[in-house]
């Protein structure tokens, strides 16, 4: 049988009541089908059709998502019942009975409430195709019959405006209340982030869709430009944290992969493959070279109206979310002062140093080690006399952005000059601190506090059996053993074919400096502002945390120890320690 939860009554969250009792009535309706093993509705497992809806109506309070689920799974419920003459004359009253719930159900989807929400939501679609020049687009209206299609499409417009990385450039007024910006039509592309920031600064109020195409094809990325008024924000599906691209080996035709964000941007464009099975993009290779490091000029893609059905309606539906957001809401971007920052005086500062523009901007930036090192290695003459247009606002922004690009391209060269010895003098360490790092060995996982309070696994236990090959990526930093031709682990203690593999991520310089047994000043220079966590907290306003990223936290820092099943059972046998981390926050044993 079905098992039926107990909806969670949040009024603010979970949509009319009227919504709660046909969501129950359809639970009722699944539960008498039987088994729901293997029974479908449409393209829907029976079994997964009450969590999906009853998570639209936590996703969306209109409750119009929610509605247009159940409407469209029981019409294909209805539509899949079967019902021979004979039985009907011999036993009316059984079909009867089996349409009771059904009826109810269709009954209270037909309420005033729920049919005029469906009926405000295809008008503001309409309306959003129509300022985007596709309301006759082949396909489109076909597209706005399926009450599914729409409902997964708004879904994923849900949770596409709170899931994608929003990041503030400018701050200033937002436009007059009750304005409606306007939409481009036009799908733009650029070579990097910092020329479509410097030209969207001269851009007036609206909405607008970019493609940040990297020369490395797995790397570039969607993005939408929204200028309110004086405030300039960048909502992308860029990824949080910036992985290796892995080789897909089983097709050989030279394709990369890269994990993107549910989301509907065109990315067909870019050649791209979608692989069902492990939910991945796979962009194929190209010998195309971005030379130009600035852009004055846009570039067109395509028009939105010459997009595929789903993808144009679901930006609709993202551009009248983000106006709701950014316009309606009056959405900012929270940043938090800078503790402790005071002001130096001039005089002692470098010589040429001082001239640094916009070194206040936005707070305090994650980099700012970068320009202190970097700096006054910068000429005035980069980033003076950038442009004579637009606010004071804007000719800081692009003054800085220049600052920061060369500012980066420093950071890049010191870092290839140095990534080699780095790397070396870590695994040195690490290895010399192998008994310490050995006796951690015998928990099943150690969790540490990371940003906010938020656990994170510091350590963890493998079995090689259980384990992927990404799993085991993801931690070959440094590898206590050897590794053969084809990819086998052995013990790091007996060198026998590991059973058992112990991974260790450290995310700062005080974990770095704990695995390479010394403190954080003896490490590094560079590693001493190695920190993870600044690679995701996005929000910033100051071009450098944006345009010269650290290029030291591409350095994979994780430990690998692998150990056979002898090994790992005399490890267990050893009294085991707790490290000595502050962050500490539980230890989970064998």
């Amino acid at each position: 049988m079905t098992k039926v939860v107990n909806v969670r009554a949040d009024p603010v969250k979970m949509g009319p009541s009227n919504l709660l009792q046909a969501l129950s009535i359809w639970g009722e309706i699944a539960s008498g089908v039987g088994s729901s093993f293997g029974v479908c509705i449409g393209a829907w497992r029976l079994q997964d059709t009450y969590s999906e809806v009853e998570n639209a109506m936590h996703l969306d309070p209109d409750g119009v998502t929610a509605s247009l689920l159940l409407a469209y799974f029981l019409k294909t419920y209805l539509a899949g019942i079967e019902c021979s003459a004979l039985s009907l004359l011999n036993d009316p009253e059984h079909l009867a009975s089996r349409l009771e719930k059904p009826r109810a159900l269709m009954e209270l989807l037909g309420t005033p409430e729920l049919v005029q929400a469906r009926a405000a939501f295809f008008a503001t679609v309409a309306e959003s195709l129509n300022g985007c020049g596709a309301a006759d687009h082949p396909g489109v209206q076909q597209l706005l019959a399926r009450d599914d299609s729409m409902a997964l499409l708004r879904r994923d417009a849900l949770r596409g405006i709170e899931r994608l990385r929003v990041e503030q450039f400018l701050e200033g007024p937002s436009d007059a209340a009750g304005r409606r910006p306007d939409c481009s039509r036009t799908v733009m592309q650029w070579w990097s982030l910092e020329s479509m920031v410097a030209a969207a600064t001269r851009m007036p109020s609206g909405i607008s869709l970019n493609l940040i195409r990297h020369q490395e094809t797995y790397q570039s990325y969607f993005c939408f430009v929204v200028k309110n008024g004086g405030n300039l924000f960048v909502l992308s599906d860029v990824p949080e944290y910036e992985e290796p691209p892995l080789e897909v080996s089983e097709t050989g035709d030279g394709y990369q992969q890269r994990p993107v964000p549910r989301s509907w941007f065109p990315y067909g464009y870019l050649g791209l493959r979608y692989h069902g099975e492990s939910e991945r993009l796979y962009f194929q290779r190209t010998e195309h070279r971005a030379v130009a490091s600035e852009q004055n000029v846009s570039i067109a893609l395509t028009h939105i109206a010459d997009l595929h059905p789903l993808e144009l309606v679901w930006l609709s539906l993202m551009f009248d979310l983000i106006v709701e957001k950014f316009w309606r809401r009056g959405y900012k971007v929270s940043r938090p002062a800078a503790p402790g920052q005071v002001a130096q005086p001039k005089a002692a500062e470098p010589a040429g140093f001082s001239a640094a523009p916009g070194r206040s901007m936005g707070g305090a930036s994650t980099n700012r080690w970068m320009e202190d090192r970097y700096g006054r290695q910068v000429p005035v003459e980069v980033f003076t006399g950038t442009v004579h247009q637009g606010g004071d606002a804007d000719r800081d922004l692009l003054a800085r952005i220049k600052f920061a690009a060369r500012v980066g391209e420093l950071a890049e060269s010191e870092f290839a000059a140095r990534k080699a010895d780095v790397l070396e003098w870590y695994t040195e360490r690490v290895k010399a601190n192998a008994p310490t790092l050995l006796s951690l060995c015998g928990h099943a996982s150690l969790w540490v506090e990371a940003q906010q309070g938020v656990p994170r696994q510091f350590l963890r236990r493998f079995l090689m059996s259980k384990s992927t090959e990404e799993q085991r990526a993801k931690a070959s930093g440094v590898v206590l053993g050897e590794c053969t031709e084809h990819g086998d682990l052995h013990c790091h203690l007996n060198g026998k074919i590991a059973a058992y593999w112990v991974g260790i991520y450290p995310a700062d310089p005080s974990e770095l400096a704990f695995l390479a047994g010394c403190e954080v000043s003896e490490l590094p220079d560079v590693l001493q502002h190695w920190e993870l966590w600044q690679a995701c907290t996005g929000n910033r306003v100051d071009p450098l945390d944006w345009v010269a990223p650290n290029p030291w936290l591409s350095l994979n820092m994780s430990i690998l120890i692998p150990f056979s099943q002898v090994s790992m059972a005399r490890v267990l046998k050893r009294p085991t320690e707790r490290p000595a981390l502050e962050t500490l926050l539980r230890v989970e044993s064998w």
